[in-house]
């Protein structure tokens, strides 16, 4: 995968992977980091997706779920 969009972080751990279940990366593997800030990527047909924020981790693959 592309390389977290943040960059690692001294003493952090690997991102955690999930799978998108649906929308229009269905299928893909994301990746979740918790620091420096909660965010989520997934690289896509032609291009790579961040997410970051406040919402939960959950929350976070909801949205990469529900793109179109």
């Amino acid at each position: 995968p592309r390389s977290d969009p943040f960059g690692p972080q001294p003493g952090t751990t690997k991102p955690k992977t999930s799978t998108i279940a649906s929308g229009a990366l269905s299928g893909r593997t994301a990746y979740a980091a918790d620091e420096p800030i909660g965010h989520m990527w997934v690289n896509g047909p032609r291009t790579q997706v961040i997410i970051a924020g406040d919402p939960t981790m959950d929350e976070l693959a909801k949205i990469l779920a529900s793109l179109r």
